[in-house]
């Protein structure tokens, strides 16, 4: 087994894969990633039982607005996560779960008082709950400057609090879409967006957000010039495989990539069939790091390769 991480390609063969990151070069390359527990690790130590925060449990553990904030914030999570996960229930039902989750912790939030300054209060105070992936500051360079790659960090948790872990890390001017907060001029927070981005919205939210960034992409399209991306998407949750879904007008070609951080027996069939690659145990992002690398790098691609098991 290699050391990097252990990694499973789960669609055809070795031969397949090769071909499909080789597709990957032919055009600009969108990277569409999740931030909580994918650019963010699962456990605080690698072989420990801690797990790391939500950029939403950043604010509700960081004990900014006592006792009773944090119980209903645990009263919510213990309702709700059962019902979001539950794969026995219809999209449209864990949908309306996810929407009703999301507007009450944001109204709490708002209720409790948030002040702007409270961004770096509660980074600050959960520090010792957070790790970002080994991995991550190589993965973010990779972006730095280029005119045929292009990152989205795209989360349904707290945009602002992600801005701050990633900058308390050295990582600044990263681009991040997530559910914004909105401060009045004595920087007391009023509101969040409009529209909630949840698990179960993701790849209705990524068009939305694709299409503003960049709408001389979609007329090209609708004027016939084809098909102008390839894309990588890269999380850890079933809705995270189907973020490019809706971009099917732009998007060429989609590599999928996962991270299956938890109930391994349970998750892994479901994870096989979503990913093209999954990657196990709170792995790296060397992995990552070495696929762009192979898709800028064609001699890079049979280094790559030998890192997997193939199922």
């Amino acid at each position: 087994m290699n050391t990097v991480s252990k990694v499973l390609f789960t669609k055809g063969d070795k031969a397949a894969l090769k071909t499909k990151i080789q597709s990957m070069s032919k055009k600009e390359l969108l990277v569409i990633c999740d931030f909580d527990h994918t650019i963010s690790a699962f456990k605080v130590e690698p072989d420990g039982d801690l797990l790391c925060v939500s950029s939403h449990s950043v604010v509700e553990q960081a004990g900014l607005f006592g006792d009773e904030f944090q119980k209903e914030s645990d009263k919510r999570f213990n309702t709700y996560y059962p019902l979001e996960t539950d794969v026995h229930l219809s999209h449209e039902e864990r949908e309306k779960v996810c929407n009703t989750w999301w507007s009450s912790s944001h109204d709490a939030i708002v209720q409790a008082g948030f002040h702007r300054s409270h961004i770096l209060e509660a980074v600050e105070a959960t520090t010792h709950r957070m790790r970002l992936r080994p991995g991550a500051g190589d993965f973010f360079s990779k972006f730095h400057g280029s005119i045929d790659r292009q990152l989205l960090v795209f989360s349904a948790g707290l945009a602002d609090i992600i801005e701050g872990i990633l900058n308390s890390n050295g990582l600044k001017n990263v681009p991040v879409f997530g559910n914004r907060m909105h401060f009045d001029v004595d920087d007391n927070l009023v509101k969040f967006d409009e529209w909630i981005i949840h698990s179960c919205n993701k790849s209705e939210s990524v068009e939305r957000v694709v299409s503003s960034l960049r709408p001389d992409i979609w007329l090209k399209e609708h004027a016939g010039e084809g098909k102008p991306f390839n894309c990588m998407v890269v999380g850890d949750s079933l809705g995270d495989a189907s973020m490019a879904d809706n971009l099917e007008p732009v998007v060429e070609n989609v590599l999928k990539v996962g991270f299956l951080n938890a109930h391994h027996n349970k998750r892994f069939p479901s994870y096989r069939e979503a990913f093209d690659i999954l990657i196990t145990q709170d792995g790296s992002m060397t992995v990552l790091n070495m696929i762009i690398q192979a898709i800028e790098d064609e001699s890079r691609l049979d280094e790559l390769l030998e890192l997997f098991e193939f199922n």
